[in-house]
């Protein structure tokens, strides 16, 4: 395969190619629920909690520092396509690249020497430090492939990886396999994913003030990126602390439930940065207003109508999916599912922030740390009187904070009209979630489920008439038809 071409010219906003990745990551989130699920099926909750606690870990560890390097990749080589500078976008693959091996390595190290000494489990703590330093070159190949604007080769990698993950885990499982190694599949496709990705050697160097930029953009970063995305995965590691491997397997379930659309909204966001990024370069605030307002437009119209569609049905789902030791998982679901709505409606408007300067990656930072303060603090004190509560309410609290601040700066910076947007919006999510939670507590019927979603899901669409026409008409396209 060939390597990235950094001389691509900056193509923009969510359309065209960029389905391809939207496309791609909702295929690897369904991958990795059938995974989880064969997991919870043919092993117990006690493995799926452990194997997750695992990932999480590893992923804990790609946040503090290759999370952060991925977006200054997407950023700083879209910055110098845009400029047609193509040795000095390689240069940015290439310093980031080498900084992240050297510091995946030793972070990898420190979380697998913490969890030796936390468990006392060698097998474990080798996992975990494999599953870092994997997940972390992962990370950084997709930042990558992003600012170069490689997203059909993107795409290819993610569903290549995804569906030999998958079979792998399959068949350890039916081999017999009941231990960790069980996720060494997912490892083995990152390291693929990565090599083919990494940059080659470039003939030019970048300056001491390009690297400080870097390092402080990557450093801001990370503290605001271990703040939010860090969040859910501390919550499977304090779920599991707090209430057990059991327990710990339920949130998984849940969270695995929700993961599809998570990713597919982080990757609306990662496809935004670097168009987002070239508008902040070019100084054309307009521009930059129309893109973020369309994209909060379309998120939320989309994900909303999501929620709709599956939450009164997730009582059956779970029970058919997963089974009946998964009862507790749906409750988990509903406080995770409403958090990954908010969050994913303000995405737009997060990259609005982080793509214009350091200075934005540092109040995304602050207000990412706020957010998770919040959160932590509510599972200590939710946790006192309810501990099986604690976690996702405690999530619930902190993401919502998180959302909050960046959404409201960029609708005031960029004088937005988002009063009726954000109503219809908050009163969709609490209509499902409301319904939902009734549902269940009636013990209604499957059919009176599937009624109540098809109108709740026909309300919301019937109710954003605008925002369905233009989606329809951006999609139509990739099918050869023209919009009317």
């Amino acid at each position: 395969m060939k390597v990235i071409d950094y001389g691509r010219p900056v193509d923009g906003g969510i359309s065209g190619r960029s389905v391809l990745t939207l496309a791609a990551t909702a295929f690897q989130g369904v991958a990795r629920l059938v995974a989880n699920v064969a997991i919870g099926r043919l092993g117990d909750p006690a493995l799926l909690g452990m194997t997750q606690s695992a990932i999480a870990s590893g992923n804990i560890g790609s946040l503090l520092f290759a999370s952060s390097a991925s977006a200054a990749a997407s950023r700083n080589i879209a910055f110098e396509r845009a400029k047609q500078e193509r040795e000095r976008a390689h240069a940015v693959a290439v310093h980031l690249s080498r900084r992240s091996v050297a510091a995946s390595v030793v972070i990898g190290l420190l979380a697998a020497s913490v969890q030796y000494f936390v468990t006392g489990d060698l097998v474990f703590a080798i996992a975990v430090l494999v599953l870092c330093v994997t997940s972390s070159a992962y990370a950084l190949s997709r930042g990558l492939h992003l600012g170069a604007g490689e997203i059909g080769r993107l795409a290819t990698w993610e569903i290549g990886i995804a569906t030999a993950a998958l079979i792998g885990t399959a068949a350890l499982l039916l081999g017999g396999v009941r231990s960790i190694w069980v996720v060494a599949p997912i490892a083995v496709g990152h390291v693929a994913m990565a090599a083919f990705a990494w940059p080659r050697r470039s003939p030019k160097q970048l300056s001491r003030v390009d690297k400080r930029s870097i390092r402080t953009f990557v450093l801001l970063g990370t503290i605001g990126t271990l703040s939010s995305a860090g969040f859910i995965q501390l919550a499977i590691i304090w779920s599991n602390g707090l209430n057990g491997p059991a327990y710990a397997g339920q949130m998984t379930a849940a969270l695995s439930m929700v993961g599809p659309a998570t990713m597919v909204a982080g990757a609306i966001s990662q496809v935004l940065f670097p168009t987002l990024a070239a508008h902040h370069g070019s100084q054309d605030t307009s521009g930059l207003a129309g893109r973020v307002d369309r994209s909060t437009a379309y998120v939320s119209v989309v994900m909303v109508a999501m929620l709709c569609a599956i939450m009164p049905l997730a009582q059956p789902l779970f029970d058919v999916i997963w089974g009946a030791e998964f009862g507790a998982a749906v409750v988990i679901f509903y406080a995770l599912a409403a958090g990954m709505v908010l969050n994913a409606a303000a995405g737009p408007a997060v990259s609005s922030i982080t793509s214009r300067s350091n200075s934005g990656m540092a109040f995304s930072a602050i207000s990412s740390a706020l957010g998770f303060a919040v959160g932590v603090s509510s599972w200590i004190v939710i946790g006192a009187f309810d501990p099986e509560l604690a976690v996702p309410i405690g999530y619930l609290i902190g993401v919502s904070v998180i959302a909050a601040v960046p959404y409201v700066r960029a609708w005031r910076e960029l004088k937005m009209r988002w009063w009726s947007r954000t109503a219809r919006t908050m009163l969709g999510i609490l209509a499902a979630t409301g319904t939902s939670i009734a549902l269940d507590a009636a013990g209604a019927p499957l059919y009176l489920r599937i009624a109540t979603a098809v109108v709740l899901t026909a309300a919301w669409v019937f109710g954003n008439p605008a925002q369905v026409r233009q989606i329809i008409a951006r999609l139509r396209p990739r099918t050869g038809r023209r919009p009317r």
